[in-house]
């Protein structure tokens, strides 16, 4: 795709399948560099998890919690936060990685984690005006079926429910690529929602399939290795998870920043070289 200059508004340049494909060939061919630097991200998420498994709350409930519920929670609720916000900093860090991969340079840990770690403010605010508009979305939409359920108690329910997850998935896909929009385009925080917006506007459904074929192969891989690893040792069935959570989010990402990458393409006919440019 290198130095092409695809039509403006082609549709046959974003296809989730293609897509996924692409980033899947690009996350194999690159994982000695995409899965450490992961890892090098995760690492805190990691030593904590691992602290709260194996440690003083492991062997001793009473210390934190009498009964160890306290522990669970802190445990469930610590994790999914951590590992939230851990893999919206590894898409960032990992937008240039995948850049310079399809433009067909060569890839450098330490200079991939100082172009992550420079937008890092930028990606936390953005992850937060996303997490907002989520929150605003459900909120609008969980209002109708209040009101319904006012007079149909049970058909009120069935809207809240299905308006609330509905628009939160409406808006995941709206906001789909706003995290590398921030990254290579530098808006500002709403202005990279308004370009996620604009970019995914015509391809939603194809973002749609694309997000729930991701889902799936997260699922499935997920699945298989959480039955293999309860036959592991407590410490060894950590590191495989964990690993294999890290494995799985670097992939996330990349199939985010091609897919962002893909939509520029389609939507703005520019180039790979054109829009690597930005990093040089």
């Amino acid at each position: 795709m290198a130095g092409n200059s695809p039509r403006r508004g082609d549709r046959t340049t974003f296809r989730p399948g293609a897509v996924f494909t692409t980033a899947v060939n690009l996350w194999i061919g690159n994982v000695q560099v995409f899965v450490p630097l992961a890892l090098l991200v995760y690492l805190p998420y990691i030593a904590t998890l691992a602290w709260l498994t194996m440690g003083p709350s492991k062997t001793d409930p009473g210390s934190f919690g009498g009964d160890g519920t306290s522990v669970d929670w802190a445990l469930v609720s610590g994790s999914l936060l951590a590992s939230g916000l851990l893999n919206l900093v590894v898409t960032a860090t990992l937008v240039f990685a995948v850049f310079t991969a399809l433009r067909g340079g060569a890839l450098d840990i330490g200079r991939c984690l100082r172009k992550g770690l420079s937008v890092l403010p930028i990606a936390i605010l953005v992850t937060l005006a996303c997490g907002m508009a989520v929150l605003m979305a459900v909120i609008g939409a969980a209002i109708p079926g209040v009101i319904v359920g006012l007079a149909a108690q049970r058909l009120g329910v069935a809207l809240v429910y299905t308006g609330m997850i509905a628009s939160a998935i409406w808006v995941l896909v709206v906001l789909f690529v706003a995290l590398p929009a921030a990254v290579v385009e530098r808006p500002g925080p709403l202005n990279a929602l308004g370009r996620s917006f604009e970019l995914t506007r015509g391809y939603r459904w194809s973002v749609l399939l694309l997000l729930l074929l991701v889902l799936m192969v997260n699922l499935v891989i997920g699945g298989v290795s959480g039955a293999l690893t309860t036959l592991l040792p407590d410490a060894l069935e950590l590191l495989v998870d964990t690993t294999v959570q890290v494995a799985l989010g670097s992939l996330g990402s990349v199939v985010t920043a091609v897919a962002y990458h893909d939509l520029r393409v389609a939507v703005d006919g520019l180039g790979t070289d054109e829009l690597a440019a930005v990093f040089d």
